[in-house]
């Protein structure tokens, strides 16, 4: 899992510029880059345009600045959470470079001990999963399974189906943490 956060000097749509020229190769390019690695954009509150330049009437502007995310990011459980929480709980003083990086940092940090949890809940959920259809499967071997028991071992596949892959994603992306 994954954040990519600030200026890509590249913007997806013509819309994303005013007075200054839009280059359609480029645009291809960033939105295939954020699509071949599963990115989302997290929108941001605020102005429409992240960078101005110029004097007077000739202003050029743009949206650069973005944040962007694993797409399946939001989707484990406790993420907003952990994000929101470790926001609201830290309150920095000084320049607002400063506090921004300060505030990334403990929020880096909660999302570091929420992954660790994250993983580690997760290996103790595919063990206790692995038991119950292990179990099942042997009892098929000597009978017919009751209706119950065929619910549950079907859940369980399921379940271990998203952990493998919740696990294979993860997998995938560990290049692009080196």
């Amino acid at each position: 899992m994954w954040i990519l956060l600030g200026d890509f000097n590249a913007v997806r749509l013509p819309e994303e510029r005013r007075n200054s020229n839009f280059n359609h190769l480029s645009a291809i390019d960033f939105n295939n880059f954020i699509d071949d690695a599963s990115l989302q954009e997290y929108h941001m509150n605020g102005n429409k345009f992240t960078f101005l330049a110029g004097k007077d009437k000739g202003f050029k502007m743009s949206k650069i600045d973005r944040i962007l995310v694993c797409q399946d990011f939001f989707n484990r459980e406790g993420c907003v959470e952990t994000v929101n929480k470790a926001f609201e709980s830290c309150s920095f003083k000084g320049p607002a470079d400063v506090v921004i990086n300060k505030k990334l940092n403990f929020i880096r940090g909660a999302l570091r001990d929420w992954w660790k949890s994250v993983l580690k809940k997760e290996g103790e959920d595919m063990a206790i999963l692995k038991y119950d259809i292990e179990r099942l499967e042997k009892l098929m071997e000597d009978r017919d399974l009751e209706e119950e028991e065929i619910w549950v071992w079907e859940e369980c596949k399921k379940e271990m189906d998203q952990l493998h892959l919740y696990k294979h994603r993860d997998l995938c992306r560990l290049p692009y943490y080196i």
